[in-house]
């Protein structure tokens, strides 16, 4: 039986784009193409000639041709053809998120930490040298054959305990050339402690920076405030100043609240002003709250402000320049190696978050949720239940709405804290989230072919 395979037909000014779901490749094709193609998605045929009873053969036979040898139609099973993918059961960990802090010396109005009750409840506030050390023990002993080790300083602020940070590191290079571990160190922080002694010491040990800044000076003051109600936007400008005068990379993370949907663009613009070569953008999505993103009018927005941004990209792209733009650039580097992406991230597959006290959880997002902690770095506890539930159950193709879902390969499931918190389920994403990621992986479809095909 000949039929087209599992494909996305995505159209935008003239052309038209096929994404091949099951491989990840791109076509564009002419309107005669794309007709023929829809046939055989409808119509399947017992043989190929049966198509020049419907289409012209003189015209159809090359086109035809094209296709199969595209892989966009084919006269096997796909299913059937389909070989089981052996599953990788090795429950090694190689990358951790550090709580250094529990506290923070910002109140931004969409802080999970500041709104985790259970957290709040903690009395302990700081990560002490004796649970950093358990913890990278911790790592060290569940890497396995993993000799590159990554730890991510994370909180609240992480810096306000950058006493501990510097114990942490230099305890983990120390151990790491006992046993032949290399490890690499990353830091989350808002930038306003950035001072001369924390740069120095983050240059000498290559420690990279995430830096939560979520656009202009008004944008950002409104959304991150100080405890005391004062912007932070003027502190973080000049500590940049200084990262730069170092010559020193730093990528950022923007969160979009209701209220700011109609300056994204406005806001990765001044982002990259400020130097920022790799920008991501979150969105505060969710189903009530005064800043939330929850209606399709607002997706409507972002969608438009997104297609400004992929003109941006285009742009810079064929100017020789490369900006980062997450989600958009990430689809468009999976779409150029063709790796498909089964999973979302990779908790339960290499990544843990272990909190101040030593509680390890499945990531940092569900960081003070009991119902998802694993275990204690001081106790030696430590249990795979939920490594099991991703390993066994979390794979795009086993779960039910995203296996018939086009964009599966390029979104992975969606964020599993997000779906836990607006459907109590890990396994169900948010609709909301679906929306903007699959324009997302459109203007990523329909950078790539302008840059690609059509130069």
């Amino acid at each position: 039986m000949v039929h087209a395979v599992e494909y996305h037909e995505f159209k935008f000014g003239g052309a038209r784009i096929i994404l091949n779901v099951n491989n990840l490749e791109v076509f564009l094709l002419d309107e005669f193409s794309l007709k023929l193609l829809n046939y055989l998605k409808h119509k399947p045929v017992e043989d190929i000639s049966l198509l020049y009873k419907v289409f012209s053969k003189t015209k159809s036979q090359k086109i035809i041709k094209f296709l199969e040898e595209s892989n966009l139609i084919t006269n096997h099973n796909e299913k059937q053809d389909l070989k089981p993918v052996k599953r990788d059961s090795n429950y090694s960990v190689n990358t951790i998120d550090l709580f250094l802090s529990q506290i923070c010396n910002l109140s931004c109005i969409y802080c999970f930490e500041r709104n985790n009750e259970s957290l709040s409840g903690n009395n302990i506030k700081f990560m002490d040298s004796k649970t950093a050390e358990r913890s990278i023990d911790f790592l060290i002993n569940i890497s396995n054959d993993n000799n590159n080790l990554h730890v991510c300083f994370f909180g609240g602020e992480p810096l306000l305990n950058f006493k501990i940070l510097k114990h942490t590191v230099l305890y983990a290079e120390r151990l790491g050339d006992i046993l032949n571990k290399k490890f690499f160190f990353s830091l989350t922080t808002n930038a306003t402690l950035l001072r001369d002694e924390v740069i120095s010491f983050l240059i000498k040990h290559k420690i990279r920076i995430l830096i939560s800044l979520d656009g202009d000076l008004q944008t950002h003051n409104a959304n991150r405030p100080f405890s005391n109600g004062t912007g932070s936007y003027s502190q973080i400008i000049k500590n940049l100043k200084k990262l730069r005068k170092n010559k020193f990379d730093y990528s950022a993370r923007a969160t979009v609240t209701l209220k700011d949907i109609n300056n994204i663009n406005s806001n990765y613009k001044h982002l990259l002003s400020l130097g920022f070569n790799n920008i991501h953008f979150e969105h505060a999505l969710g189903k009530n709250g005064n800043f939330q993103i929850n209606s399709d009018i607002d997706i409507e927005v972002i969608k438009k402000q997104y297609y400004l941004i992929a003109k941006k990209i285009i742009s810079n792209y064929k100017s020789g320049r490369k900006f980062s733009f997450t989600p958009i650039t990430k689809s468009i580097g999976n779409i150029i190696s063709g790796l498909k992406m089964n999973y979302s991230c990779f908790i339960g597959r290499g990544y843990l978050a272990i909190d101040v006290d030593g509680d390890i959880y499945l990531c940092h997002r569900l960081v003070g949720n009991r119902t998802f902690i694993m275990g204690n770095v001081m106790d030696d506890s430590y249990d795979t239940k939920w490594f099991d539930i991703i390993h066994n159950e979390m794979d795009v193709d086993d779960r039910e709405k995203c296996s018939i879902c086009w964009a599966k390969y390029l979104c992975g499931g969606g964020c599993y804290a997000l779906n836990y918190e607006n459907n109590q389920d890990i396994r169900i994403p948010l609709e909301n989230y679906c929306k903007i990621i699959k324009y997302s992986i459109e203007m990523a479809l329909m950078i790539y072919c302008k840059v690609n095909v059509n130069d």
